[in-house]
């Protein structure tokens, strides 16, 4: 594991502070109130879920988006004891090696435990083909992102099973929730402002693959948020205002958003001998927040997760990655749709296959 510090340390203390004096009051507070409660919230769900199987004719639902809600509680309430006790056995920071292992366990038991809570509350089923490519490393990790769930589905797909310490692009937004604040800063990753329009941005993708051990890895969700047809229809606007061809070619995507091409192609220009790990997934679609989840799209529902590796060596270097890379997600929006339809018909679903480089 690697020990260099997190390359956000350049925040300043004030901000930081300023930061979780708001945010772990808050979710102290939510766990004590709902975990006090608790009796009379369910009781009051068990009813809503009644009138939710007669009337709107949907699946129950509020009883498990319940226990979710307190999964997630207990979950925030142990990691920040956890990391806290670790932080006083590591010295106060003094002992980097003991503040980043101690903050990469956490970071997998909490996403353990999230995602054993969703499965068993919503009944999910979890499929996960081609694990073994994910290790050794060092490699950079591309992984589509249509739902709040797959957010952590490397960690218990990959990072978990295999002890590989993957390095995140994560929106700064994240910030908000006090683990992957604390956490999440003890480990290398960036916690990007999408908005900034800052060039430096750039430069602290391309240091996440600084040093990579055959342990590790860089992540990055190339879409850069969860898709939608607003945000689809959107991006291929802008994208059309300087590359119209470009949009053209894009506007085949049903399932998937553009990929932005900064982050994704800063690590593999800062990382030229790493091969690149895609994590397709399927089963999600329609999953974007809370209002799906309500609905009961979340129930009983088929996750499948393939993971591919592409030799370093099939991938074109310089300006043609970009095109590689846009080739690639059309191919992911295809196999989607043919694995939707598969899950849908309860069959199996095919393998994806990356597609070759285009020469001229």
């Amino acid at each position: 594991m690697g020990r260099r510090k997190s390359i956000e340390r350049d925040e300043p203390r004030a901000v930081t502070f300023r930061r979780r004096v708001k945010s772990i009051p808050i979710v102290l507070s939510l766990f004590v109130v709902v975990t006090a409660l608790l009796p009379v919230v369910l009781l009051v769900a068990a009813v809503a879920d009644i009138y939710w199987m007669t009337v709107k004719k949907k699946p129950a639902v509020f009883i498990r988006v319940i226990v979710f809600s307190e999964g997630y509680l207990i979950a925030e309430f142990v990691g920040m004891i956890a990391l806290l006790v670790t932080w006083i056995v590591s010295l106060g920071g003094r002992n980097q090696r003991i503040l980043r292992g101690s903050a990469f366990w956490v970071q997998q038991a909490w996403a353990g435990w999230m995602m054993w809570v969703a499965v068993k509350a919503f009944r999910i089923k979890l499929e996960v083909e081609g694990r073994e490519n994910a290790t050794p490393g060092p490699y950079i990790e591309f992984i589509r992102h249509s739902s709040i769930v797959d957010n952590v589905l490397s960690a218990v797909t990959i990072s978990g099973p295999l002890r590989i310490e993957l390095n995140y692009v994560l929106k700064r937004e994240l910030l908000a929730d006090p683990c992957f604040d604390i956490a999440g800063r003890r480990l290398t990753n960036h916690f990007v402002n999408r908005d900034s329009g800052d060039p430096r941005e750039i430069d602290r993708v391309r240091a996440l693959t600084s040093n990579l051990s055959e342990r590790q890895g860089a992540l990055i969700y190339p879409e850069g948020t969860r898709v939608s047809d607003k945000r689809r229809l959107k991006a291929l606007k802008a994208i059309g205002k300087n590359r119209p061809e470009r949009a053209e070619k894009m506007s085949v995507l049903k399932y998937c958003l553009p990929p932005r091409h900064g982050g994704p192609l800063a690590l593999l220009d800062a990382a030229p001998e790493a091969d690149v790990v895609l994590v397709v997934h399927a089963g999600l679609e329609g999953m974007r927040g809370i209002k799906d989840v309500i609905d009961g799209g979340l129930v009983d529902t088929r996750i499948v997760v393939q993971i591919i590796r592409v030799p370093r060596a099939s991938i074109p270097a310089g300006p043609a990655a970009a095109d590689w890379l846009d080739d690639t997600w059309i191919a992911i929006d295809h196999w989607v749709g043919e694995a939707v339809e598969a899950i849908e018909a309860g069959g199996a679903v095919p393998s994806f296959t990356v597609p070759e480089p285009v020469t001229v």
